[in-house]
């Protein structure tokens, strides 16, 4: 029979240490490292901490805004980045901001996107427009998109 270990909570000092290696890895936002510092600490040491990290200038919800807009732009479409953006725990405010910095033109993202994936779709409008909404595009963006690379792959097998 497997015995289940029960680890005690960590205090705030092993907990500042935990969010610390947490950190080193990669970019929170201060809720989602809050939610991830209550599975091994009690509520009110995981606000502390995060607390102490804000001050501290380690956690900063605008600058993980915009990295995260910047490092998944070219795979997801606005829609998409909202909403992870808003699971995570930003503010509106700043995921508004963090979008407008990311202005390109969301067609020609959705087109480079299916131009990677074109062996997946085999010229099939229906699933290059799915596979766009399902990464976060907006229907009319797909729609141009999947029409442009057809046009392209048709003036391709023409020429």
């Amino acid at each position: 029979m497997l015995k289940v270990v029960r680890r005690r909570p960590y205090n705030e000092a092993q907990a500042t240490e935990y969010a610390l290696r947490l950190l080193a890895a990669r970019m929170y936002a201060a809720r989602e490292l809050r939610e991830k510092l209550e599975k091994v600490s009690d509520s009110s040491i995981a606000a502390k901490v995060v607390e102490k990290l804000l001050d501290w200038g380690y956690l900063n919800d605008a600058e993980f805004a915009e990295m995260f807009v910047r490092s998944r732009s070219g795979r997801w479409g606005r829609g998409r980045l909202r909403y992870e953006l808003a699971r995570r725990g930003v503010a509106a405010e700043l995921i508004e901001i963090a979008m407008q910095e990311s202005a390109a033109d969301e067609e020609s993202r959705a087109l480079a996107l299916l131009r990677k994936y074109a062996w997946r779709h085999k010229g099939d409008k229906g699933k290059m427009v799915r596979f766009l909404q399902g990464r976060g595009f907006a229907l009319s963006d797909a729609i141009a998109a999947a029409e442009s690379l057809i046009k392209l792959q048709r003036e391709d097998d023409s020429g």
